[in-house]
């Protein structure tokens, strides 16, 4: 497959819900990205920012020779004649708005799937969470970190408990996540990155086992006002006295 055969996907399978590339080789090129009216370069063997914004695909399964995939970057987009606000997210990643399921082959020298969600080939990082994935989210036993940006936009996700062994959350891990109205950290938590979990403001129950406070810089708005955190027991004047964690208003034990 080359740039001339994702253009002509891009253009002419607008209604295109479902994309299985098992046994594709993608040659590096140019496309022409038919939602943002944008060209894009890519290199062999990856998935560049847009390259499966591909009519209204729920579900994708990657290729076994895929080496590289953009899960989350930022780029100038011309939103031409794009109306949902799925379609003209701020992420430029190799997956649209509408996806709700990858699936990589278990061939791949370099990454694996599990749920639905995408993640490096030991499934100790996940990479990244389609943006339309359904409320449940399942992760394996061996997660130790998310990356940043996992999360961010997910709009149908309501709930997410973070397993124990998880040391590290990424920068706006769950940003702008719409419906998302509890999550919890884990004990083994060590690391949680700039505005993990900003602009979600339908947040109501933020849960975090550590029994000391993480050092959390919370640059954009949050919705701490209307949000309760739940701390282990003996630790709530730890919590109350900690930089950003002091800002919820109500704090009680788990």
């Amino acid at each position: 497959m080359n740039g001339d055969d994702l253009t002509y996907l891009h253009r002419y399978f607008k209604s295109l819900t479902t994309l299985d590339l098992t046994g594709v080789v993608l040659h590096g090129g140019t496309f022409l990205c038919s939602k943002h009216k944008n060209f894009y370069d890519y290199a062999d063997n990856e998935l560049a920012g847009h390259t499966l914004h591909i009519g209204a695909l729920r579900e994708v399964v990657l290729p076994e020779s895929i080496e590289n995939v953009v899960v989350s970057s930022f780029a100038d987009i011309d939103f031409g004649e794009c109306s949902d606000r799925s379609e003209f997210t701020r992420m430029s990643g190799a997956f649209g708005g509408t996806l709700e399921s990858i699936t990589v082959p278990a061939g791949n020298k370099h990454y694996s799937s599990y749920n639905g969600m995408l993640f490096d080939k030991s499934l100790t990082t996940l990479l990244k969470c389609p943006l339309a994935h359904p409320s449940e989210v399942l992760f394996p036993p061996t997660l130790k970190a998310i990356n940043a940006n996992a999360f961010r936009e997910c709009s149908k996700i309501t709930e997410i408990t973070i397993p124990e062994g998880v040391t590290v959350v990424g920068e706006k891990a769950f940003y702008e996540c719409d419906s998302l109205r509890s999550l919890s950290f884990p004990s083994t938590i060590a690391t949680i990155d700039d505005d993990a979990f900003a602009h979600s403001y339908n947040l109501t129950t933020l849960a975090c086992a550590a029994t000391k406070p993480i050092a959390i810089n919370i640059n954009r708005s949050s919705s701490v006002e209307k949000c309760t955190l739940k701390v282990k027991a003996d630790c709530e004047k730890d919590y109350a006295a900690a930089p950003y964690w002091s800002e919820f208003r109500r704090i009680v034990t788990l």
